[in-house]
């Protein structure tokens, strides 16, 4: 079963009739691939093999490819290494106290931070990292280090139904595999409503 066989070039051949040429050329012009880095281009006009176009875009390839580009370290922020950058935490003892306490837990070790828009909750995660950096936390949280996962980025960048799901999946597994990591959600809100479908 060939490309020539195929329905699309049925329909084409159907719709465009003898001004094939004319359109391939026009579909050509439009799409010029390749043109910046001098290779030469996949336009419609362009000769190629079934097996190669075939093999290029093989599922178990292109599998591997995203697995590659979305390691799960791209789609959070290493608070601990980031510290320096931020303003040190002051005058929010009891806060960071109970947040401490919290996570050195045994079980329901998730403290959560409610609050107003820049009332400083992210500020907390900071002055967290920077004691566990300054080792001035119980051993429990002693070398652990903070990653930031801005819901927001995960949702955006999330382009198919079941992308999102992939991506929450690959930290968790990605977190657990490096060991002594605590993941810091943030803009958590932007979750209402995510992975419904059009019928609600």
């Amino acid at each position: 079963f060939g490309l020539q066989n195929s329905e699309a070039a049925f329909l084409l051949c159907k719709n465009v009739g003898d001004r094939q040429g004319e359109f391939l050329a026009s579909v050509d012009s439009y799409y010029p691939i390749g043109e910046d880095t001098g290779e030469a281009g996949m336009g419609m006009g362009a000769d190629f093999d079934d097996d190669d176009y075939a093999n290029e875009y093989d599922d178990d390839e292109e599998e591997g490819r995203r697995q590659v580009v979305q390691d799960w370290h791209q789609l959070v922020t290493c608070i601990s290494d980031k510290v320096e950058e931020h303003n040190p935490l002051i005058g929010r003892e009891q806060e960071l106290d109970r947040t401490i306490q919290v996570l050195c837990r045994a079980e329901k070790n998730n403290p959560l931070h409610i609050g107003e828009a820049g009332v400083g909750k992210t500020a907390l995660v900071y002055g967290l990292a920077k004691l566990i950096n300054e080792n001035q936390v119980p051993e429990r949280l002693k070398g652990a280090r903070i990653y930031g996962m801005d819901m927001g980025q995960m949702l955006a960048g999330a382009q198919y139904r079941g992308d999102f799901e992939k991506r929450i999946k690959m930290v968790m597994e990605g977190a657990v595999k490096e060991g002594n990591t605590i993941i810091y959600i943030d803009e958590i809100h932007n979750m209402i409503g995510a992975g419904r479908g059009s019928d609600g």
